[in-house]
């Protein structure tokens, strides 16, 4: 029978067996993935063989170069064998014994078999030669032209070797790995075996790093494009380093890590790759022996997690459901909350009912609920079309607010409703908003009163829903934009912050300390994009670009701004926006790590770092601008420069990926922050004793909300005390909905 037929039947056969009766037997699958291990065998084959149409093969590997290279494992499909993923093989099936022996039962001597036939022939290559490392046999150009059975082989079996002047740190790395991995596997079984791998192991590593280089430059088309070492070979020498200090705890291995650093943050792992399990295996000491030095490891890792964690809009856009004030609707899928804030603005005889709250309080603060709304509109805009089934709920989110601030624009005419409930008086109290007891203060701006601050966010928030309702109901977009112009114009007419004119209602929990023109800029803008009308061109045009902000948020909307218009420069090639994309660039100039401009500081985990008190509402909302300007640029082939540094989309998109990656959610389930500072986290009638003051987690889990993270050191205090970073807020999640949308639907 010819190769191709066995090679199919057994396939065939695993896949039928293991999988396609989708039957958790998880016991026959971890049967049948260490038996195909003998179907992979080169070498002369033992008499225990069970794959019985396998036979000896390769016997003569090695003899081209004088030495004995039989044994060893046929890396896939062909007849080669390449030692950097062999090598690789083996240490992870030996960290896999490690961690899961005890569960292998009668299997755990084949997983131990299955090391041992790669360890031998690993053993055979490290100590043949002097200053040689044999990484290889076979030529796999020739091979791959050929179909034939390892049994039937009449190619030329080419040897191949690194050495000090054909140097490769990285296959030398990861057999170093190997070995010692597979020492303490050994090492209660066969102590002078053991001794053996460890020894050959030391003088791997030593030979890797005398002799520094990548083996795809030494030796060309004999490992490439099948095994070239893409990510370089800094991560071989710290993964072997790792292994070696798990295997001996000596101080050279402990140095060696720490020069090598923690500061590549990785998304997969790999036989190429092996960062991401460098830092899981070093992370072990620091979570299991608790040793801070390897801190940053953990840090790594969990980064790591958080770009696998199928993290998506869901969660983020289910957040909102949790905040909501009113009458909740039939269709509430987070069933702890119910109706609250039934009599909102019967205090000035109104109908000010629904919207949301604000954070873990129960007051309506508009000024940033309406920055919410923008934001969210915004991502939906840009990423809807990779939200999926998520785009309806993305939807009903902004139409909560919408319904209710369309109530706070239109119900007494000359004024702008801007916020129920006192702030002093609530946050003296601690309930949920269900069992609510305090007065239900009502707050306007008008003429006498202005804010135009407030009133240029809800024209904003207003416009930009307009246009993500335009197809679905146009009737109710029209609304929306109609009710957005008149909002804007009273923002123009009453020239005035609302800070001044509420006082301590808005401060210092939501002051406008930005003052107000960026408002005004920003609801131009968006009534720009909604209509396309002069009138809102010379408003812009007026108001001028000549304020050079380094954070966007619910208080400065200058860089949002910058960013919604230079879209009509870039995309519309429009020459009267130029400014306002020079501006955008000046303002990632100033995010930029490397920019010689910068001014923003980063954590040692990598994470942006612009104030104290919730930092991180900074994080998703220039996060939200670095992919959105991306966006911009990879659909006009763009680049800039901020001084000597060329800037690319996928610069700012590396950058919004590691910022996106510290994913401090409430998942469900997770151990993430559990102590939220959050009333309605909290399933009881109320009161800070004994329920503030717990140690207790919250006993209901606000799916998908980020609080305000870690502070400057990377440390997340889970204490409902520390507001400041345990705090979850609707604008910091709403920014974070468009960039989990586009790298979702970017498979990233």
């Amino acid at each position: 029978m010819s190769r191709v037929v066995f090679c199919l039947l057994f396939s065939f056969s695993f896949f039928l067996l293991g999988f396609v009766q989708c039957s958790p037997n998880y016991k026959d699958a971890l049967l049948k993935s260490i038996l195909f291990f003998q179907g992979q065998r080169s070498g002369r084959l033992p008499t225990s063989q069970k794959i019985t149409w396998r036979s000896n093969s390769g016997l003569s590997d090695g003899s081209l170069a004088q030495v004995d290279l039989t044994g060893g494992y046929y890396d896939a499909g062909d007849n080669v064998k390449f030692n950097f993923p062999m090598a690789f093989t083996t240490t992870i099936l030996s960290w896999g014994t490690l961690e899961y022996g005890n569960g292998m039962g009668s299997e755990l001597q084949n997983a131990k078999a299955a090391i041992r036939w790669a360890t031998e022939y690993l053993l055979k290559c490290a100590r043949a030669t002097p200053g040689k490392l044999y990484v290889g046999v076979g030529d796999p150009n020739v091979d791959h032209k050929c179909w034939e059975r390892p049994e039937d082989m009449d190619t030329v079996r080419s040897v191949y070797s690194v050495s000090a002047r054909n140097p490769g740190s990285d296959v030398a790395g990861e057999t170093a790995a190997a070995l010692a991995a597979a020492s303490i596997v050994f090492r209660t079984d066969d102590p002078t075996y053991s001794k053996l791998l460890l020894n050959t192991a030391k003088n791997v590593l030593q030979f890797a790093l005398q002799y520094k280089g990548a083996y795809s430059d030494s030796l060309g088309s004999a490992v490439c494009p099948f095994y070239c070492s893409y990510s370089g070979y800094k991560d071989e020498l710290l993964w072997g380093a790792a292994w070696l200090l798990k295997a001996t705890n000596e101080t050279e291995y402990y140095n060696l890590i720490k020069s090598l650093g923690a500061d590549d943050r990785p998304d997969v792992f790999s036989w190429d790759n092996k960062y991401a399990g460098a830092h899981v295996l070093l992370s072990s000491i620091a979570l299991l022996n608790n040793n801070k030095d390897f801190e940053q490891y953990k840090v790594e890792a969990e980064n790591f997690m958080c770009k696998i964690l199928p993290n998506s809009p869901s969660t983020t856009t289910q957040y909102t459901k949790g905040q909501r004030s009113g009458r909740l609707p039939t269709s509430q899928k987070i069933t702890w909350r119910s109706n609250s804030g039934l009599s909102d603005g019967s205090l000035a005889q109104v109908d000010l009912t629904g919207g949301y709250y604000d954070a873990g309080d129960n007051v309506k603060f508009n000024f940033p609920m309406a920055f919410t709304t923008t934001i969210l509109s915004w991502g939906t805009l840009e990423y809807g079309n990779g939200m999926g089934s998520e785009l309806q709920n993305a939807k009903a989110a902004i139409r909560w607010a919408t319904e209710y601030l369309l109530k706070c624009a239109r119900a007494t005419p000359g004024k702008l409703y801007v916020g129920v409930g006192d702030p002093n008086v609530d946050h003296k109290c601690w309930e949920r908003p269900e069992d609510m007891d305090t007065v239900r203060s009502v707050y306007s701006v008008s003429a006498r009163n202005p804010g135009s601050d407030v009133a240029g966010e809800t024209a904003a928030a207003l416009a930009a829903a307009s246009i993500v309702f335009r197809t679905d109901d146009p009737t109710y977009s029209k609304l929306l934009l109609n009710t957005a112009k008149n909002v804007l114009q009273f923002a123009l007419q009453y020239k005035g912050a609302y800070s001044d004119s509420l006082g301590s209602a808005v401060c210092p929990f939501y002051c406008s300390y930005s003052g107000y023109k960026d408002e005004l800029l920003w609801g131009a803008a968006w009534l720009l994009k909604a209509t396309n009308e002069t009138e809102y061109y010379n408003l812009i045009k007026s108001l001028g670009a000549d304020d050079r902000p380094d954070v966007f948020s619910w208080d400065n909307k200058y860089a949002g701004a910058h960013v919604l218009l230079s879209s009509i420069a870039l995309l519309n090639n429009n020459k009267d926006f130029e400014q306002y994309k020079v501006e955008a660039e000046n303002f990632m100039c100033k995010i930029l790590p490397n920019s010689p401009s910068t001014t923003t500081q980063y954590t040692k985990g990598g994470l942006m770092y612009k104030l104290p008190q919730s930092n991180l509402e900074y994080v998703t909302s220039i996060t939200f601008l670095l992919t959105t300007y991306a966006k911009y640029m990879k659909a006009t082939k763009q680049t800039f420069n901020c001084g000597s540094l060329l800037v690319t989309p996928d610069s700012l998109l590396d950058l919004a990926k590691r910022q996106a990656s510290h994913c401090t959610l409430l998942i469900r389930g997770s151990s993430l922050p559990s102590i939220a500072s959050h009333k309605e986290a909290i399933g009881c009638d109320g009161g800070f004793q004994p329920y503030y003051y717990s140690s207790s987690p919250n006993p209901n889990v606000l799916t998908g909300a980020i609080v305000g993270g870690p502070d400057q050191s990377d440390n997340f205090s889970d204490e409902r005390s520390d507001y400041s970073h345990s705090e979850p807020a609707t604008y910091i999640n709403a920014a974070f909905v468009g960039p989990l949308a586009y790298f979702a639907g970017n498979n990233n």
